[in-house]
């Protein structure tokens, strides 16, 4: 499918099956399918309706991809829809989904790696349908899904970190330069560390390494 980006995608009918690939598959696949169980009913998600070993089969979802819906000049209510979401997700008690280790002070729910390249939205409304993808989701602190991490928002040059108003004025609270910078610096050196372990020579792992130089030279 459009937008799959490390695991085999694919739909039949009303049914989506991600088949998980490259380093830590199973712990991926693991984590996806408590956070989903967990959520279900409670936050946007589509519903697992299967799980075997190398991959998980969820409820089809109909919505439009965030990044294409950016692509056509909606960009502040997408970000904005992202924010409240994201709001809603830190808000979840976390307690039990993957284990039952004691929660640090200030840890919520951390979905891994949100932002448009992960939800869907209804197309009139701008509201979310579904967040997808949450095989990096775990308990952390939540200044680690800020945005611009992985140029996920579209913010991979100065004059577009605008952006972050919609999404910050949505979500309610923006955490200082410092600690964004150094959330988004962390997650690219953790996407080099993971494209090198499992794609050492490849295109998409040499742009992974420009990213995280860029983002480690930038400034507010």
């Amino acid at each position: 499918m459009a937008h799959s980006y490390t695991n085999d995608t694919t739909r039949s009918g009303d049914v989506v099956t991600k088949h998980y690939r490259g380093p830590d598959a199973a712990l991926r696949l693991a984590r996806e399918a408590a956070a989903v169980t967990a959520l279900e009913g409670r936050l946007p998600v589509a519903g697992l309706v299967r799980r075997e070993s190398d991959r998980l089969h969820f409820a089809h979802v109909p919505g439009t991809h965030a990044k294409e819906l950016m692509s056509k000049s909606g960009t502040v209510r997408v970000l904005a829809s992202c924010g409240r979401t994201l709001k809603r997700i830190h808000a979840v008690d976390p307690r039990g989904i993957f284990d039952n280790s004691p929660i640090p002070p200030g840890h919520t729910l951390v979905h891994g790696d949100y932002g448009p390249n992960n939800v869907l939205l209804d197309a009139e409304t701008m509201e979310i349908c579904a967040v997808l993808d949450w095989e990096w989701s775990r308990v952390g602190d939540p200044v680690d899904e800020s945005p611009g991490a992985s140029g996920s928002y579209g913010c991979t040059t100065r004059s577009s970190w605008r952006r972050w108003t919609d999404f910050y004025g949505a979500y309610g609270e923006r955490p200082s330069w410092a600690v964004r910078h150094k959330a988004m610096v962390g997650l690219c050196r953790s996407l080099v560390t993971f494209w090198e372990q499992w794609r050492p020579g490849s295109e998409i792992t040499a742009h992974r390494r420009s990213q995280l130089a860029t983002t480690e030279n930038w400034s507010e």
